[in-house]
């Protein structure tokens, strides 16, 4: 199954906007017996567990797995076979999960996407993984045992960030909300961050936290500007 156009990033923000959604519950209404939103230019299907042909483990086999303007309603997604993951203007209800059992090097992009659970990348410590987020929005990020030649992100913002047995060939990080920050048994050989954001080369060597407090309640579905924030590191 593969829903992918080729219009231009941005529908999301304009579907969520319009209908002033803030929050899962007012998606849900917005979808609740639907299997397509049109709004606009764009139409957003909407896929619940059995379109996506989940098996009782919540597990897809899809390969590669690439929609665009799709929201799932499938609670958790657990995505271990698929070597190429994109995602463009998609809105995950729930926790989606990225590993991989080939063994082989996958390559992950998320654009203009929402996870109102955890969004977790885990993988064996071995598999080189290329990871691009822009404009991403999720409960949580977690990053654990994987090895990745890069990992950009731009404008993105998470409650809390958790980057654990990662080696990372190159971390490039702007105008992102990364929440509470702990990195543990890390390695990054190039690491660039705007001098106003924290300096994630303190933290190289141990484990550490930086916690980020907001101005306002985080919303996962709240592609707003980001907010000022003061930052306060903590011992690890």
């Amino acid at each position: 199954m593969k829903f992918f156009r080729t219009k231009q990033v941005g529908h999301l923000r304009d579907l969520l906007r319009d209908h002033g959604i803030r929050d899962e519950p007012s998606l849900r209404r917005l979808i609740d017996g639907q299997s397509s939103i049109a709004h606009g230019e764009a139409t957003f299907q909407v896929i619940r567990a059995r379109d996506l042909g989940l098996d009782n483990e919540r597990r897809s086999y899809l390969d590669p797995f690439e929609f665009r303007e799709t929201i799932f309603d499938c609670g958790d997604i657990r995505l271990q076979n698929s070597e190429k993951i994109r995602l463009v203007d998609c809105v995950v209800l729930g926790t989606l999960f990225i590993g991989n059992k080939t063994g082989r090097s996958i390559s992950i992009e998320l654009d203009t996407a929402a996870v109102t659970g955890e969004l977790k990348l885990m993988g064996g410590g071995s598999i080189a993984a290329s990871i691009s987020m822009n404009s991403v929005r999720a409960g949580a990020l977690s990053i654990d045992a994987l090895g990745c030649s890069k990992l950009h992100a731009f404008d993105t913002a998470f409650v809390s960030t958790t980057f654990s047995r990662l080696e990372c060939g190159e971390l490039l990080a702007l105008g992102n909300r990364f929440g509470d920050l702990t990195v543990s048994d890390c390695t990054f050989e190039e690491v660039r961050f705007p001098s106003h954001q924290f300096d994630m080369r303190a933290l190289g060597g141990a484990s550490g936290r930086l916690r980020r407090r907001a101005m306002r309640t985080f919303r996962p579905l709240d592609f707003g500007p980001l907010q000022t924030y003061t930052d306060e590191v903590l011992a690890g």
